[in-house]
């Protein structure tokens, strides 16, 4: 019995833990079309949705290393934000933004795997621009209830998205 006790923690941590045996390794530099080929098989009635967006970047996330070389929570991790900018002076638009920032190995730089969703800012309102690191919260179950009760994610469920993109970049 003391043994069924001892080892029910690591079962519970281990199951909260993101990485899987079945991942597939995939090269970096191939995760911009690994995530579109993911958002188009969740994509209904030719609408992307936050929700979609949400499972499409947890499917990634979960089902697919990539060759970072390392462990370290801290070279793979989501991150979720939104706000309201106008970057190239055609007026504001309000974005929903997930990314995978995943280490490159070959250097201190990183890459970025995003999905942006952009709304008219009228459909959305006022609001305050908004970011959370999955490594901010215990779990990625954890951090996928904390982006559905923030308020960009609850106006943003409501309106239609005029258009998304998925993009591949280094800082």
């Amino acid at each position: 019995m003391r043994l069924r006790i001892t080892l029910l923690p690591i079962l519970v941590l281990l199951n909260s833990c993101r990485t899987n045996s079945n991942q597939e390794q995939i090269d970096v530099k191939e995760s911009k079309i690994t995530l579109e080929g993911i958002v188009n098989s969740n994509i209904t009635d030719d609408n992307i949705t936050p929700g979609t967006a949400l499972t499409s970047i947890l499917d990634f996330y979960k089902n697919y290393k990539t060759d970072t070389g390392s462990e370290n929570a801290d070279d793979d991790m989501l991150l979720f934000q939104y706000g309201t900018y106008d970057w190239d002076g055609s007026g504001g638009k309000f974005e929903f933004n997930l990314t995978r920032q995943i280490a490159d190995p070959d250097d201190e730089e990183f890459y970025q795997v995003k999905l942006t969703l952009y709304y008219k800012a009228t459909d959305i309102g006022e609001i305050e621009s908004f970011n959370l690191w999955s490594i901010d919260k215990p779990t990625i179950d954890d951090w996928q209830k904390a982006i559905k009760d923030t308020e960009g994610f609850k106006r943003a469920i409501k309106a239609r998205p005029f258009d998304y993109k998925v993009e591949l970049t280094k800082t």
